[in-house]
């Protein structure tokens, strides 16, 4: 309970995978808060991307339905996304991608995705 309002005072989000460690200098995140609130990631993610800069490279946390494979990996990778790694399970990675190829990826999504989290780094060290 004192992780969760922490990060709700932090403006961070807080994500569901193991050894989630949060840092109480997180700044705050127009882009974050512009999600806040909304429970469909896609809508979430949508809304985020609307108010950061279509180039601005974003870290997320993508949650699969199940085991990730290696269509997973090659669809962030066609999609943009770079840095990809585990995020403490077998079914999350994180990874970086620009706001525009972010929205893309998620917008087209066919059902493995069951989160996409943005998150700053700097607030939080995931896996």
């Amino acid at each position: 309970m004192l992780i969760g309002a922490l990060g709700a005072l932090c403006g961070c989000h807080l994500l569901d995978v193991p050894e989630t460690k949060v840092s109480s200098s997180c700044p705050n995140s127009v882009v974050i808060n512009a999600g806040s609130g909304v429970l469909d990631f896609k809508e979430r993610v949508a809304r985020q991307i609307t108010v950061a800069p279509p180039d601005s490279v974003l870290d997320v946390v993508l949650l699969f339905e199940t085991t990730v494979t290696q269509a997973d990996l090659d669809r962030i990778g066609a999609s943009g996304g770079t840095n990809v790694a585990s995020a403490g399970g077998t079914a999350a990675l994180k990874a970086q991608f620009t706001a525009q190829n972010l929205g893309s990826y998620v917008a087209s999504d066919a059902g493995r995705l069951t989160d996409a989290v943005i998150y700053i780094a700097a607030c939080m060290s995931v896996g």
